[in-house]
């Protein structure tokens, strides 16, 4: 009931993961070279090895060696996957929903919406087995068919799926496509025999009258 708001946008992911390996990349990077500097200048030590024989191998490459080049273009490809990860809401894994404007807005898994088509699926008589994947604009559902006709169950399958992906209230109807397969032991349910034809009884032969004598 009440009115329904406009169909919703998925939600953004807060890229835990990403924002994780960068942060802590640039910390292990950062720390270690300021905890080499401040041992330099508080305590009088020599440099780390590391730092001193990094700084001549750049002083001996230029930016058309190879190495620089890779170096060069991996910082710029991870530079682009974070740039898609900031501009790109993430959790596709959720399918957002438009409930009515009294209520908050709330989204379903595609693995609740598998499973609600999976079920309503294999209460089609005949089916034995059911798998459904579902996508942001498809839904491919492949069922097993173990007896009965093949075009009934096919039937039957799109519109119990149908009604299924109906009943989740999604704000856009994604696409439906079916794959029927029979399994080794299908068998056809007999079709009724049609009633026998009643043919016409075939007369006896008549005997040509015979003509009597007067005596």
């Amino acid at each position: 009931g009440g009115d329904a708001r406009p169909a919703a946008r998925r939600w953004w992911s807060s890229r835990r993961l990403p924002v994780a390996v960068l942060t802590g990349a640039a910390a292990l990077v950062c720390g270690t070279l300021t905890l080499d500097v401040a041992r330099v200048r508080l305590l009088g030590l020599p440099p780390a090895r590391w730092r001193g024989g990094a700084v001549d191998w750049l002083s001996t490459h230029g930016a058309g060696d190879l190495p620089v080049v890779l170096g060069g273009a991996g910082a710029a490809l991870a530079g682009l996957v974070l740039v898609v990860l900031a501009v790109t809401p993430g959790q596709r894994r959720l399918l957002p929903l438009s409930p009515p404007v009294d209520q908050p807005v709330f989204a379903l898994d595609r693995s609740a919406v598998s499973a609600v088509v999976e079920e309503a699926v294999s209460d089609v008589a005949g089916i034995g087995r059911a798998r459904v994947r579902v996508g942001r604009r498809r839904v491919l559902v492949r069922a097993r068919l173990s007896f009965g006709d093949r075009e009934a169950a096919r039937v039957g399958v799109e519109a119990a799926a149908r009604l299924a992906v109906g009943g989740c209230a999604l704000p856009r109807a994604p696409r439906l496509r079916v794959r029927l397969q029979t399994d080794q032991a299908w068998r056809q349910s007999p079709a009724a025999d049609p009633a026998p034809v009643p043919q016409p009884a075939e007369k006896a032969p008549v005997a040509p009258p015979t003509q009597g004598r007067q005596t």
